[in-house]
């Protein structure tokens, strides 16, 4: 898994936060890389002996991560899906895990983690107080509301902007 150049940065941003912060929150615009940024931060906190857990709400989301962990074994826990929780990274839709039990993660990456006040995100976390959480989104506002998610993350990574992206060729 190749990153770019401002990815590579950032992975770097985001692993020095941890050292400070167990709850980290990373912004980044839409079509900058999320998902390969933390399928590559996944991928290596597994390869180090981690239990990886990444949370999502949608079946696209789930599949576009999975999709994304090409390298990286994992498992999906989806109603309907067998689950293999031998796995160290798994990929889960969250209304299904608020229902079932999971060996502890170490990490967890919360995808569109602007949705991560909810209830039911709420309930997951705290079954899991140990681990560290690193939440992606490209709104790190709670949606409605437009209140910050300092709540729930201890600190903000922030990426390169839309015009930083734009004028190095990354989005149109």
């Amino acid at each position: 898994m190749k990153l770019r150049d401002y990815q590579q940065t950032d992975v770097n941003r985001i692993r020095r936060a941890f050292t400070k912060y167990r709850r980290v929150c990373y912004t980044l615009p839409t079509g900058g890389g999320k998902t390969v940024m933390f399928a590559y931060i996944a991928h290596h906190a597994a390869t180090k002996g981690n239990r990886v857990l990444i949370l999502t709400h949608r079946t696209e989301l789930l599949d576009q991560t999975s999709s994304a962990l090409t390298d990286t074994p994992h498992g999906i826990i989806k109603a309907g899906r067998a689950a293999d929780a031998r796995l160290p990274v798994q990929v889960a839709s969250v209304q299904t895990l608020v229902n079932r039990d999971l060996n502890a993660p170490n990490l967890i990456i919360i995808d569109e983690c602007h949705h991560a006040t909810a209830d039911t995100w709420q309930s997951v976390l705290a079954r899991y107080p140990e681990a560290h959480v690193l939440g992606v989104t490209a709104t790190p506002i709670r949606m409605g509301t437009g209140v910050g998610l300092g709540d729930v993350f201890d600190t903000l990574v922030i990426g390169p902007s839309v015009r930083q992206l734009t004028d190095a060729g990354y989005l149109t």
